[in-house]
C-alpha cells in the first residue's frame, strides 16, 4: 500500500506567493491555503498537516505570532514549519523569534527543486524522529509489561502452600517459593531457606540421603533427572518426612516446563491430612460393615458405573435374596425418575457432591416404594473418586401421612376445596401478584340461596350432595390459575387472578364469570341417596345463589377488608331478592 500524499498548510496573505507554492509544489504535495493567521490555526486544528509554511510578515496576525499559538497547541507543536520572508529578515526570524531551531527560512526567490528538496528532508526527519519515539515508548511499554509479569509470577508462586522450586536444565535451583524456604527452616536447614537459588538439586537429595530415609531422597533425584532427560515426561513420588513433634507425609511432582528444554518445576505436597484419612478409613472399614449390616435403612457401595459393589442386607426386603454384586443399581428405579437419578450418580461422580434425591422404586413383587437418599464419595490414593456410597431410606408411609396431615389440614374434607386457612394464602399471593403485575383481581363470595330446606327436608347427607355438586359446578366455571374455596356452610369464595390493567375491562371479566357461575349454579340437583340394603332413590332440588363480587388492585385494601367487602355485597344480593350478582363500588374514592 503507497503511502499517501503528504499535507502542506500554507498560510499567507499574499496571492503571488500562494499561486508561486501552488506551482513549485504541487503535485508532489497536497497543498491547502490560508490568507491569514486566524484561518492557519482553525484549518491546523480541524486537520493537522504534516508541514506548515508561514508568511512572517502578514497584516493581521504576523508569522511569529501565528508560529507562537501553533506551538502551545500540544497536537500541533511538532508539526515541522518553513518561515516565508525577505532575505534581509531572515536572520531575524531564525536566531531571534521563532520558537523551535528545528524549523526552517526560505526566503524568495523560491527555487522548485531546492523547496522540494528541503521540504522532503524536514519531512523525512520528522518522520525519523516519530518512528524513533514510538519505538523508544514500544520498549518502556514491554519493559513495564515484563516487570509485572514478573512481580504477579513471583506473587502467585508465594501464595502457594506447595513448596515449590524450579530447575534449569543442569538441575539447578533458579528460583524457590516462600513455602519451599519456610520448609527448609521448619528441618533445620535455614541456610538452605536463604541460599538455595544456585545450588544444584542433586547437592540437597544427597545431603537428605544421610538421614533416615535417605533412599527416597535419591529415588526423588533420580525422577529429576528422568524428566530432565525426557526420559520420563513427569514424576511423581510419595514419602514420609516426619518432624520431632508429627508424623508427615509429602507427594512429590517433577514437571517439565512449558517450553521445552527449559528446565522442570519440583513441587512438595503436604499430603499428611490424606493419609491419616485413609488409614482411618481402613480402620473403619470393619466398624462400617457391622453398622450397615444391621440397620433399617438400605447402604450401597457403587462403583463410578452405577454398578453394585455392595449392598447391606436391608436390600433383601426390596429386591429379594438375589445376588446384586454387578448389577446396575438404575434398572430398578422407576422409568419415570431413572433418568433424574442417573443425571445426579454422575454429577456426584464428577464433582464429589452428594445429593439428596427422592424416587420411585420397583420392588421385587413390581409395588412401588418411594426412597429417600443421600449420596457420598469415596476417593482412591490418588484423591480420585472411586466409590458412590449411598444411604437410603423407604418413606413410603411417611409421605402418605404427611400428604394426608397436609390435605386435612389446607382442604375441606367434604368438598376437596380449598378451606379458609388455604383461602387466605392464595388471597395474599393474589394480592401480591396484582401489586406485581399491576392488574385487577376480583374476589367473589357466593351464598347458595335455599340450602336451608334441603336439610330440614331430606337431612344432612343429601345436604351433603348439594355442597358437592355445587363445589364441582365451581370448578368448571374459573380457570386452573383461579381458587375456589368453601368459606363455612353453603358458602363459597372465588378468586380471581391477573384480570386486566383496566379497572373497567376487570369489571367486564368479572361480572362474565360471575354470571356463568349464577347460571351454572341455578341449573337443577339431582341427587342420589344410597341406602344400604334398599333402593337408590333420586331428589331433584332447584337452588340458586347469591353472589358479592369486590375488586382488588395494589394491596390497597386488606384481606379481611375485602373478604367483608364481598360478604356486605352478597348480602345485598340476598336482600335485592337473590339469584343476583353485586359488585362492591367505590365512592369518592373511599370505599
Amino acid at each position: 500500500m503507497s503511502n499517501p500524499t503528504p499535507r502542506i498548510l500554507a498560510i499567507d496573505n499574499r496571492l503571488a506567493n500562494l499561486l508561486t507554492l501552488r506551482a513549485t509544489l504541487t503535485p508532489e504535495f497536497e497543498l491547502q491555503f490560508a490568507s491569514s493567521g486566524t484561518q492557519g490555526l482553525a484549518m491546523a486544528a480541524e486537520s493537522p498537516p504534516d508541514l506548515i509554511l508561514i508568511d512572517l510578515m502578514m497584516s493581521e496576525m504576523d508569522g511569529y505570532e501565528t508560529c507562537r499559538r501553533l506551538k502551545a497547541d500540544p497536537r500541533l507543536q511538532d508539526i515541522p514549519m518553513i518561515f516565508l520572508t525577505e532575505l534581509g529578515q531572515a536572520g531575524t526570524a531564525c536566531t531571534e523569534q521563532v520558537p523551535s531551531p528545528t524549523d526552517t527560512v526560505f526566503t524568495p526567490p523560491i527555487l522548485a527543486e531546492i523547496t522540494r528538496r528541503r521540504i522532503r528532508n524536514l519531512l523525512h526527519r520528522e518522520q525519523l524522529r516519530r518512528a524513533a519515539e514510538k519505538y523508544r515508548k514500544h520498549l518502556a511499554t514491554r519493559e513495564q509489561a515484563l516487570l509485572e509479569s514478573e512481580a504477579f509470577t513471583r506473587t502467585i508462586l508465594n501464595s502457594l502452600t506447595e513448596n515449590l522450586a524450579v530447575l534449569d536444565p543442569q538441575g539447578v535451583i533458579v528460583s524457590v517459593n516462600r513455602a519451599w524456604q519456610r520448609f527448609a527452616e521448619e528441618n533445620g536447614a535455614p541456610g538452605l531457606a536463604t541460599n538455595s537459588v544456585g545450588l544444584s538439586y542433586r547437592s540437597v537429595c544427597m545431603a537428605a540421603a544421610g538421614q533416615p530415609g535417605g533412599d527416597e531422597a535419591l529415588q526423588a533425584w533420580a525422577g529429576i533427572v528422568a524428566v530432565l532427560t525426557k526420559t520420563q515426561p513427569h514424576f511423581s513420588h510419595e514419602y514420609a518426612c516426619n518432624s520431632p513433634d508429627r508424623a508427615r507425609w509429602f507427594r512429590m511432582r517433577v514437571d517439565p516446563m512449558l517450553t521445552p528444554g527449559k528446565g522442570v518445576v519440583v513441587v512438595h505436597e503436604d499430603i499428611t491430612p490424606r493419609k491419616q484419612a485413609e488409614n482411618a478409613l481402613r480402620e473403619q472399614e470393619a466398624f462400617f460393615r457391622l453398622i450397615t449390616e444391621n440397620l433399617e435403612g438400605f447402604v450401597a457401595v457403587l462403583d463410578i458405573e452405577g454398578r453394585r459393589v455392595y449392598n447391606s442386607p436391608s436390600y433383601a426386603r426390596l429386591l429379594g435374596d438375589r445376588n446384586l454384586c454387578g448389577t446396575s443399581s438404575f434398572t430398578d428405579i422407576h422409568p419415570a425418575d431413572r433418568e433424574r437419578v442417573v443425571g445426579a450418580f454422575h454429577e456426584t461422580v464428577a464433582t464429589g457432591i452428594g445429593h439428596h434425591l427422592e424416587f420411585r422404586f420397583v420392588t421385587a413383587d413390581g409395588g412401588i416404594r418411594l426412597i429417600e437418599s443421600r449420596g457420598g464419595v469415596i476417593r482412591d490414593d490418588e484423591g480420585r473418586i472411586k466409590r458412590v456410597v449411598v444411604v437410603s431410606h423407604d418413606v413410603t408411609e411417611r409421605k402418605a401421612a404427611e400428604e394426608q396431615i397436609h390435605h386435612l389440614a389446607f382442604y375441606d374434607a367434604l368438598t376437596q376445596l380449598p378451606n379458609r386457612l388455604l383461602l387466605n394464602d392464595r388471597l395474599q399471593q393474589s394480592m401480591a401478584a396484582s401489586k406485581r403485575n399491576a392488574c385487577y383481581g376480583a374476589l367473589m363470595f357466593i351464598d347458595l340461596d335455599d340450602f336451608k330446606p334441603v336439610n330440614d327436608r331430606h337431612g344432612h347427607a343429601v345436604g351433603d350432595l348439594l355442597l358437592i355438586e355445587a363445589a364441582n359446578r365451581l370448578k368448571t366455571c374459573v380457570r386452573a390459575a383461579d381458587t375456589v374455596a368453601r368459606f363455612g356452610g353453603d358458602e363459597f369464595v372465588v378468586i380471581l387472578s391477573d384480570l386486566h390493567v383496566d379497572k373497567i375491562e376487570s369489571s367486564a371479566q368479572a361480572a362474565i364469570v360471575a354470571d356463568k357461575i349464577r347460571i351454572r349454579l341455578s341449573e337443577p340437583y339431582v341427587l342420589t341417596i344410597r341406602y344400604e340394603g334398599s333402593t337408590d332413590s333420586i331428589i331433584e332440588h332447584h337452588c340458586t345463589a347469591s353472589i358479592g363480587v369486590t375488586l382488588f388492585h395494589d394491596h390497597v385494601a386488606s384481606r379481611d377488608d375485602l373478604l367483608k367487602r364481598a360478604d356486605a355485597e352478597m348480602y345485598q344480593a340476598k336482600q335485592a331478592g337473590r339469584n343476583l350478582i353485586r359488585f362492591h363500588e367505590e365512592k369518592d374514592g373511599v370505599d
